[in-house]
């Protein structure tokens, strides 16, 4: 469904307080007008560091699209907040390029590796979209690498376990007639 920005609950253990929405104006816009977020991810170190991801969003039956109203929609992808603590008119978000191409892509999913909130892979739905890694999550322009590529825009889901050394990370997508199931031990 469509939304208008993410919301944060505050003293969950006590006497919770929801706070929000939470959607920064940008351009004649705001950051997530109009659009899903298909994954927050926490950094479990700092609760200021959020990374926020975006996908198209979707409105009546079957898949209706909210079109390009006024104000214009957020652009689709991964924004990451450093102060996402801070009282709802006062968090801000900055816009992190997966791509060089286009940073308007459908980002389904994100996993971060646990133990080291560096290290992002996400999953971009496009054709010749896929798997992307990065391991400099925190740096003012992140880089990433695209280890697995789609020939077309399919979904895909992420999942990630680390046993000692060792990270595993899962994609289910759907390639081929029933869907696929990739697993990477090497990043």
């Amino acid at each position: 469904s469509v939304g208008i920005g993410i919301y944060r609950i505050d003293n969950a253990d006590a006497l919770p307080v929801l706070v929000g929405p939470i959607n920064p104006p940008i351009a004649g816009t705001t950051w997530f007008f109009g659009r899903s977020i298909s994954k927050i991810l926490v950094d479990p170190a700092d609760a200021d560091i959020i990374y926020v991801s975006s996908a198209r969003g979707q409105v009546g039956n079957p898949a209706g699209s909210p079109g390009n109203t006024v104000p214009p929609l957020g652009r689709r992808g991964i924004y990451r907040s450093i102060n996402a603590t801070s009282p709802a008119p006062f968090v801000s978000f900055t816009k992190i390029d997966v791509t060089s191409l286009n940073d308007n892509f459908d980002i389904l999913d994100m996993v971060m590796e646990p133990g080291n909130s560096d290290i992002i892979t996400c999953y971009l739905a496009a054709s010749g979209g896929g798997i992307y890694r990065t391991t400099n999550a925190s740096a003012a322009n992140p880089t990433f690498t695209h280890p697995y590529t789609t020939a077309s825009s399919v979904r895909g889901e992420l999942a990630i376990n680390k046993v000692g050394a060792v990270v595993t990370i899962y994609c289910a997508n759907g390639e081929n007639t029933n869907g696929r199931i990739l697993k990477s031990t090497d990043g």
